[in-house]
């Protein structure tokens, strides 16, 4: 397929967003398209793929790049997530290393910039101190000798924001733009083609939005060992509806009774408001029926990865 020619001063290119798990990459992404693409929820290491989230304007189309938090892997599920962050980095332009304001910077952000993002060019990756709505000035001024510490280079550029209250967005959009280069729209813009939110498929994100709603309802260790498997997505025309048939693979059994709940009723729940966020996603009314199976070991079984759309193949 031929590639349109950019006008003149239009930029393109892709970015990364990585960081520690929870430091609000998803809720960055989410704000800046100002649309609900990522998962989102209040426990870490929510994010287990590259998602790919494209911002498009008249002069530029930026290509962001959601990745797992960085963490050391444990598991093959582990491997494969921070292979996905590490091949975001290989692929991006410009990388953001996002920072949790609250936490502060330390040996995680010490271990990313000797690590991941030593082989990036300074003057390309760009640090983000995000959440910082919920930063007393004390802890601003601790931040900032953090940040001192990591001894950063000085083309290395430093931005504060709050993702969840749209603040600093404007300044990080012009600090991106500034280095990407001039550059096509990647995606869509030809013949009056719509314009895309995600390189992701339908069946991709109705799996994504029921992990979500999952993860929403339990406490501890579950979403961890659990993943959600789209067996079957089918829409009917006459009855203008989406029927999906899915699973929430657990690794024990004892997982599964917590999944459903007494009587059925969390996963009632979990099946009602998955429905109402695909049915949001997708503009037309969706049936969807939900079940919990039980895959002991599926985090470590390389054909049970492979299934379930996790595939170890590529470890960073």
């Amino acid at each position: 397929m031929m590639m349109p020619t950019p006008q003149e001063g239009h930029v393109s290119g892709y970015v990364a967003l990585v960081g520690r798990p929870n430091a609000g990459k998803s809720t960055l992404l989410n704000a800046i398209l100002q649309q609900h693409l990522s998962i989102v929820t209040p426990r870490p290491q929510t994010t287990r793929h590259r998602i790919l989230g494209i911002y498009d304007q008249d002069d530029c189309q930026v290509l962001f790049m959601d990745t797992p938090g960085l963490l050391q892997p444990r598991d093959k599920m582990h491997e494969f997530m921070t292979g996905e962050s590490g091949r975001a980095v290989e692929d991006a332009d410009v990388t953001i290393l996002l920072i949790d304001g609250i936490k502060g910077a330390g040996g995680p952000e010490r271990g990313f910039l000797e690590g991941p993002l030593s082989q990036c060019d300074p003057a390309q990756t760009i640090i983000l101190c995000n959440k910082m709505d919920r930063v007393p000035p004390p802890k601003v001024i601790e931040l900032q000798k953090d940040l001192k510490e990591l001894q950063l280079p000085e083309e290395m550029e430093v931005i504060y924001a709050s993702a969840l209250r749209r603040t600093g967005l404007d300044d990080l959009m012009n600090a991106i733009k500034k280095r990407l280069p001039e550059g096509p729209k990647y995606y869509g813009g030809m013949d009056g083609e719509d314009i895309p939110l995600t390189d992701r498929t339908e069946r991709f994100m109705a799996a994504e939005l029921i992990r979500e709603h999952a993860y929403r309802q339990l406490r501890e260790e579950v979403p961890h060992e659990m993943a959600v498997a789209i067996k079957s997505m089918k829409d009917n025309p006459k009855r203008k509806k989406v029927y999906i048939e899915s699973d929430i693979v657990v690794e024990r059994k004892s997982q599964r009774g917590i999944l459903i709940g007494k009587n059925g009723s969390r996963l009632k729940v979990i099946g009602q408001n998955a429905r109402q966020a695909i049915e949001e996603m997708l503009g037309r009314p969706v049936y969807l029926d939900l079940r919990v199976t039980v895959s002991p070991g599926w985090r470590t079984n390389p054909r049970l990865l492979k299934e379930l759309g996790y595939d170890p193949g590529t470890v960073y």
